[in-house]
């Protein structure tokens, strides 16, 4: 569980003082709400002292509304196994025509490219994930979700790159390079600032059947890469 929880960036980083001041709250709490799913949170511990006795009282300091909503987990918010039928019903439903094409040759494409397909869990919104499995371990590519996205799994390659030696997205130079050869496709603008995380572009714009072939080159490429990976 824990490997698993570091390869999708899910982890908790605490600051712990007796006091914070506004500066690192402002610095926290800003962090928290742009890194996602990672956690940053302060601890202020104070102490009062008093008649002989002593007293701690903590104050967690970073975890705003909106942070807390927008990192609900599916412990959190019981959710639903998601498989290629229920997946392909809900994006069909969705009223975006194409898109249920565009799943169908994306999946088609996993499969002849040997990859593991795995299915969310969302409640709301349902999820595939593309992952690549090689000597030295694996990685995510790209997931694509019943809301009409694709996401980017920046975020998982750096966690990756921090596990194991040479891995071929491990510098912000070689995730630059990729984001390029996606942002080359029209229709799709992933920002250069969200290389470390996890950027999405719309569904639609593979409707294209040219913009299509273009992206299963870019992912064959990506797919090579990391397939040419050694274990540590």
């Amino acid at each position: 569980m824990a490997k698993h929880n570091l390869q999708a960036g899910r982890i908790r980083m605490v600051f712990v003082a007796d006091v914070i001041p506004p500066e690192l709250q402002r610095i926290v709490e800003f962090l928290n709400g742009q890194m996602d799913p990672a956690e940053v949170l302060a601890l202020e511990v104070r102490q009062f002292v008093g008649q002989g006795q002593q007293a701690l009282v903590p104050k967690l300091i970073g975890q705003t509304a909106a942070a807390q909503q927008a990192k609900a987990t599916p412990t959190a918010t019981p959710g639903r196994q998601w498989d290629e039928a229920t997946f392909l019903e809900d994006l069909g439903g969705r009223g975006e025509p194409g898109l249920v094409g565009v799943a169908v040759n994306v999946l088609r494409w996993a499969h002849e490219a040997g990859l593991r397909i795995a299915w969310g869990s969302g409640k709301g919104r349902g999820s595939v994930y593309l992952m690549v499995d090689h000597p030295a371990g694996v990685d995510w590519t790209v997931s694509i979700w019943t809301t009409g996205g694709v996401e980017v799994h920046f975020q998982q390659l750096v966690g990756r790159s921090r596990q194991v030696s040479g891995h071929p997205f491990e510098t912000e130079a070689q995730r630059m390079v990729l984001l390029g050869k996606l942002n080359q496709l029209p229709g799709v603008a992933l920002d250069p600032a969200r290389v470390a995380l996890r950027p999405n572009f719309d569904l639609a714009v593979l409707v294209d059947p040219a913009v299509s072939r273009q992206f299963f080159e870019i992912l064959d490429w990506v797919v090579a890469e990391l397939r040419a990976q050694q274990p540590s």
